[in-house]
């Protein structure tokens, strides 16, 4: 299969999905929105979810963090040193957003809303808000190496599992249920499990 490689990826669709799930490709920074279908993208390189602007005239103009209508987001990152950042919102519009890095994985300002859908959250080493965006869901699951804390106010989710090889702490805007929460493949994680 073949293979990307950019330091910017701009992604936009009108009438389907864009699965780029290979994992030789290399993305620093990627930004998508896709009509129609779902979105997948796996890096072996730190990735940041952000703005990215194309000048190219048949394609002129920016996209601003992953969207999507109802379908499906997954974002993966291998390697230790393959952080990911969120600088910029992920929207499924009610589908499920998975993030998984391969080293850590930091929420600076992008929110990640599901609505109904599950946010799963992992990492070789830990999962923090690092900076003022915030998880909104139907359920949320966190799998990381290392501590993780997502304490910003704002985030909003019925229930929450986790299991982490350190500290976790979590902040909800409302009722919380720990919980089970599905995995994508596999077998559900219940409640909170520190190593």
């Amino acid at each position: 299969d073949a293979t990307l490689s950019a330091s910017q990826l701009r992604v936009q669709t009108a009438a389907g999905g864009a699965s780029l799930a290979n994992a030789g490709n290399a993305v620093a920074k990627v930004a998508a929105d896709v009509t129609g279908g779902a979105f997948s993208l796996a890096s072996n390189r730190a990735l940041n979810v952000d703005a990215v602007t194309t000048p190219i005239s048949l394609l002129a103009g920016s996209t601003t963090g992953i969207s999507t209508r109802g379908q499906a987001i997954s974002v993966t990152t291998t390697g230790s040193t393959s952080d990911i950042a969120l600088a910029a919102n992920l929207v499924s519009g009610g589908a499920d957003i998975n993030v998984t890095a391969g080293g850590a994985l930091a929420q600076g300002a992008g929110n990640l809303t599901a609505g109904a859908g599950t946010v799963r959250l992992g990492a070789g080493n830990g999962v923090n808000q690092a900076g003022s965006g915030t998880v909104q869901a139907a359920s949320l699951l966190v799998e990381a190496g290392g501590d993780s804390a997502l304490l910003n106010a704002g985030n909003t989710v019925n229930t929450v599992a986790a299991s982490t090889g350190g500290a976790f702490s979590y902040r909800n805007a409302g009722n919380l249920e720990v919980g089970s929460v599905s995995r994508a493949a596999g077998a559900p994680v219940a409640g909170i499990a520190l190593a």
